[in-house]
């Protein structure tokens, strides 16, 4: 538990910093970002693919399988070394970034208190604080309840397909649906179908449905 909330502290804030970064590195670029983003995406579906069938071979080779009230992937905790190797790489990717421009810029001390006396930024950062709140839960229990409602591991791999496929495409197109909708608009939509996505999931029973 103490080393899940180490983990959290750092890896909730990297997201945020990452998009941050990206925005101000691909800033002479508008259509630059959505690509970048989007191979994000498909990394996450490869590794989605890679990872099962990895852990399949090893668990095949070393004599390991599910047992009767027993774990049905014995070897699963070899995913905590593979996302630390990974999480390595991508450190080392990102020392690679020009230190330049927008990127370069450095908070000055105590400027966060100049942010607070600013109400614009106050809401946004309300929203945004309780929108991850209860969106980031869901994920993080969201294997829990497919095994609940009678999947496994790999039922959990095929449903992410279905938000992977539209993401990736939507996140291509980013530049232009900024143009058109405006940030104010692709956050409210954002939100909105979270919670949408959440509701029907809480609701429905059916694994094929879900």
């Amino acid at each position: 538990l103490a080393a899940t909330a180490l983990f959290a502290v750092f890896a909730r804030a990297v997201i945020p910093m990452l998009l941050s970064v990206s925005l101000s590195a691909l800033d002479d670029h508008p259509h630059a970002f959505g690509w970048v983003r989007a191979f994000g995406t498909v990394g996450f579906a490869a590794s989605m693919f890679a990872f099962p069938a990895a852990l399949e071979t090893y668990q095949a080779s070393h004599g390991l399988a599910a047992t009767p009230g027993g774990p049905t992937e014995p070897a699963l905790g070899l995913l905590f070394p593979t996302a630390a190797a990974l999480s390595v790489i991508a450190a080392a990717a990102a020392l690679t970034i020009p230190n330049r421009g927008a990127v370069a810029l450095r908070a000055a001390r105590g400027e966060w208190k100049v942010l607070l006396r600013n109400p614009r930024f106050v809401r946004l950062l309300t929203v945004c604080t309780l929108a991850f709140l209860f969106v980031n839960g869901p994920m993080e229990i969201f294997p829990i309840l497919v095994r609940e409602r009678g999947g496994n591991l790999e039922s959990v791999r095929d449903m992410w397909l279905f938000m992977l496929v539209p993401e990736t495409l939507l996140i291509v197109v980013l530049g232009s649906l900024v143009r058109r909708l405006g940030a104010r608009g692709l956050l409210a939509i954002g939100i909105f179908a979270s919670s949408a996505r959440w509701l029907l999931c809480g609701t429905i029973e059916s694994l094929p449905l879900l």
